[in-house]
């Protein structure tokens, strides 16, 4: 887990910005106590946005760590329950025409689960309504290093 403070912050980040896409590359290996073993995490954001395709973020991270571990995981948060099915998760997302919003991601080396969190603290109640949706994608397998990349469409 990411741990709170200035000396846990984004290192050497980048943002560059043309017509057709947006993007942020950041070492974020320093946001994460020395004991988790973490040698080097690079993480790159891409907004696609071509007029003629639908927008597109790419998220690409490349991980290098001191010692092979299964212990490794993401995990996004969602306001929209997610469902899970070959190589994506899916999102219906109220409003949307029913259009599903995507992220794609490799079956193979990572394995998914949702938790149903209830918001219990008053002062969220208004900001995120009664429960949010934790998608936690674990590492199939042992790895020291290795790029994993996520397609949100």
């Amino acid at each position: 887990m990411q741990a709170p403070g200035l000396q846990y912050k984004a290192r050497n980040v980048q943002y560059e910005a043309t017509a057709g896409k947006s993007s942020i590359s950041l070492d974020i290996s320093q946001a994460y106590p020395k004991k988790s073993g973490i040698s080097c995490w690079k993480r790159n954001i891409v907004l696609h946005r071509d007029a003629s395709a639908k927008a597109m973020i790419t998220i690409t991270d490349d991980v290098d760590l001191k010692e092979e571990t299964s212990n490794l995981y993401f995990s996004f948060m969602s306001l929209y329950e997610p469902k899970i099915d070959t190589g994506k998760i899916l999102y219906n997302l109220p409003g949307n025409k029913g259009e599903r919003v995507s992220l794609a991601f490799d079956s193979e080396a990572l394995v998914p689960s949702i938790e149903a969190i209830d918001i219990t603290d008053e002062s969220l109640l208004n900001i995120w309504g009664h429960r949010l949706y934790r998608l936690k994608m674990d590492i199939s397998g042992p790895i020291k290093e290795k790029q994993f990349e996520f397609i949100i469409s």
